[in-house]
């Protein structure tokens, strides 16, 4: 059966929007992998909620992917938060270096602003 997996948005702590050390955390835990990111062997490693849906079926399964900044090939996912955190947590057994700051990889672009006379009211004036 064909399926899809669909991820959400991401949270502030994905490398997508930057890399900031106030995010990384020595460990991750229940209460702190929707924030929070861990580096293992100079990896930066995050855990994200998502759901895997069935094409020609309503079954939804729930998931959790543990994933690198840079496709390290640790895009994995898992059934359950405790197998995930578990996994990240023991990547690996030293933290490495800490991955540098830096700001977002895209930006949005916004049109230019466009004004327009309103010659309408001018013409109604000079009556």
């Amino acid at each position: 059966m064909t399926s899809s997996t669909y991820w959400g948005l991401q949270p502030a702590h994905s490398p997508g929007y930057g890399i900031n050390h106030k995010y990384i955390a020595k460990k991750l835990t229940n209460k702190n992998w929707k924030r929070k990111a861990i580096v293992r062997d100079s990896i930066y490693i995050y855990v994200i909620k998502g759901t895997i849906s069935v094409y020609n079926s309503n079954s939804e399964k729930c998931i959790y992917g543990v994933f690198g900044e840079r496709g390290e090939g640790i895009d994995v996912h898992f059934d359950t938060l405790k197998e995930a955190i578990f996994y990240a947590n023991s990547y690996s057994d030293h933290e490495g270096v800490y991955p540098k700051e830096k700001g977002s990889s895209w930006t949005i672009h916004v049109g230019p602003v466009m004004t327009f006379s309103n010659s309408t009211n001018k013409k109604k004036k000079g009556k």
